[in-house]
C-alpha cells in the first residue's frame, strides 16, 4: 500500500512539470517585454522553456505515435527557414528553436491537462499591471522595452487566448471578462488591429457564451450585446490615453537611435524648441483622424511585387533584412508574407494548407469556440508580424496538432480497436 502511495505521488509529481515549464514559458514572454532585461537572454529563456516542454513531451509520450507528427512538421519547416535563409539572410540559425518552441508549447497543451489556474493568475496580473498603468495615466509608447505599443496588445490577446484554451481543453464554462479586458486594454493601446481582433474575439466570445452555453434567443442576444456595447463604448470612447507628457529635446545626446525611430514611427509633434508637444488621443480622436488608412498596404503590394520579380525570391523568400526591400521597415507586416520570406514558398505551402483544412475541420464540425479563436490568430496574424515565427504561434500549432494531425492519428486507433 505504501509503495502504491509513493508512486501515485511520483506520477503527480511528473504530471506537473508541464504546468510549471509552460508556466515559467508565459511568464518569460511577459518578462521579455515588461522588464529592461536583455532581449538575447529573454528570448532564450522563452527557447528554452519552449524547446524543454517539447522533449518532456516526447519522452514522456514516446510510445505516442501522434507526436511524431509534430517532430516530423517541426523537423520540415526547420529545413525550410536553414534553407531560405541561405539566400536571403532573413532568419539566422538560432530561430530554429523558435519553431520547436512554440511548438513544444502548444504539443504540451495537446498532450496534458494544464491547469487554468496558472494562466488565470498570470492573466489578471498582466491585465492589473496596464489597468494601473491606465490610472497612472503613463504612455502606451513607453510601457514595453522590447517594441512598439502594438506589443501590449498582442500580449493581452496572447494571454487571453491561451487562457481561453485551457479552459476549453478542461471543459470549463465560458467567461467574459478576460475577453472584456482584453478589449478595454487593446482600445487603450490605440493600435487599430489590436483593436479590431480584440472587438471580433469579444463578439464571438459573447456570443458563443449566450447562444451555444446559455442558448438565448437572438432577441435576448441583441439586448445583451447592445448593452454591452453601449457600456463599453462610455468607458473607452472618450478615456484619454496619451497623457500630456514633456520629453527631452531631440537633440540629446542620451537618446538613443530607438528612442528616435520611435518618435519618427509614432509620428509625435513637437514645438520649436524641438519639445515633444502633450497630446491627449482617444478611441475616437484615433480613427476620426486616421480613420483604416495604411502604410501595410503599401508593404504588403511591394512585398507580393518583389516576389515576382524572380524565382528565386518566388521559391526561397524576397530579402527584407538588409534594406533592400520594403526601406526601412525590414519586414512586410503581415504574419503569412514573413512566412514566405523565412521559409520560402515550401515552407508556405505547408503551413497554410495546414492552417486551412484546420479552418473547414473546425468549421465543419462545429466547433464554434475553436473556430472563433482560429479566426481571431488568422486576423492579427494579417494585420502585424505575430506568427511564423511568433507568439501566436503556439496557438496556431495548437489548432492544427489537435484538430488534423493528433486526431487523425487517433481515429486510426480507434478504427483498430473497433
Amino acid at each position: 500500500m505504501q509503495l502504491n502511495k509513493i508512486e501515485k505521488i511520483n506520477l503527480e509529481v511528473k504530471l506537473d512539470i508541464p504546468n510549471i515549464l509552460l508556466m515559467m514559458f508565459s511568464i518569460c514572454v511577459l518578462l521579455s517585454n515588461l522588464t529592461p532585461i536583455p532581449g538575447l537572454f529573454g528570448n532564450a529563456l522563452i527557447a528554452g522553456c519552449g524547446c524543454l516542454l517539447f522533449i518532456y513531451t516526447i519522452l514522456y509520450k514516446k510510445d505516442d505515435k501522434r507526436i511524431w507528427w509534430a517532430v516530423l512538421l517541426a523537423v520540415m519547416l526547420s529545413f525550410c527557414l536553414i534553407l531560405s535563409s541561405m539566400y536571403n539572410h532573413n532568419a539566422s540559425i538560432k530561430e530554429v528553436l523558435w519553431i520547436w518552441s512554440y511548438m513544444g508549447a502548444a504539443l504540451a497543451l495537446v498532450s496534458f491537462k494544464i491547469d487554468s489556474r496558472w494562466i488565470s493568475v498570470m492573466f489578471y496580473v498582466l491585465a492589473g499591471y496596464f489597468f494601473l498603468c491606465i490610472i497612472m495615466r503613463r504612455s502606451v509608447h513607453y510601457i514595453l522595452y522590447s517594441t512598439s505599443r502594438n506589443g501590449i496588445s498582442l500580449l493581452m490577446i496572447f494571454m487571453t487566448l491561451l487562457l481561453y484554451v485551457c479552459r476549453k481543453s478542461n471543459q470549463m464554462k465560458i467567461v467574459y471578462l478576460p475577453a472584456t479586458f482584453n478589449l478595454i486594454i487593446s482600445v487603450w493601446a490605440l493600435g487599430r488591429a489590436g483593436i479590431f481582433t480584440a472587438v471580433f474575439f469579444w463578439c464571438g466570445i459573447v456570443i458563443y457564451g449566450l447562444v451555444v452555453e446559455k442558448g438565448k434567443n437572438c432577441k435576448e442576444l441583441l439586448e445583451n450585446i447592445g448593452l454591452l456595447v453601449i457600456a463599453m463604448f462610455l468607458l473607452v470612447g472618450v478615456f484619454p490615453t496619451n497623457e500630456s507628457l514633456y520629453l527631452e529635446k531631440k537633440n540629446t545626446i542620451e537618446m538613443d537611435s530607438a528612442s528616435i525611430n520611435k518618435k519618427i514611427e509614432q509620428n509625435i509633434p513637437e514645438n520649436k524648441n524641438g519639445m515633444v508637444q502633450p497630446k491627449n488621443e482617444t478611441f475616437i480622436s484615433r480613427f476620426s483622424e486616421y480613420g483604416l488608412k495604411s502604410v501595410r498596404i503599401n508593404i504588403w503590394s511591394e512585398y507580393l511585387e518583389k516576389t515576382l520579380d524572380s524565382g528565386k525570391n518566388l521559391f526561397l523568400g524576397v530579402d527584407c533584412s538588409t534594406g533592400k526591400y520594403l526601406g526601412t521597415y525590414k519586414q512586410p507586416h503581415n504574419s503569412y508574407l514573413e512566412l514566405h520570406a523565412k521559409f520560402g514558398i515550401i515552407g508556405f505551402i505547408i503551413v497554410m494548407t495546414l492552417l486551412i483544412k484546420t479552418f473547414f475541420l473546425l468549421y465543419r464540425e462545429r466547433e464554434w469556440l475553436w473556430l472563433i479563436i482560429f479566426i481571431t490568430c488568422a486576423i492579427r496574424a494579417m494585420l502585424d508580424w505575430v506568427a511564423f515565427p511568433g507568439s501566436i504561434d503556439v496557438i496556431f500549432w495548437f489548432l492544427i496538432l489537435k484538430n488534423i494531425l493528433m486526431k487523425r492519428e487517433s481515429k486510426k486507433l480507434h478504427l483498430k480497436k473497433v
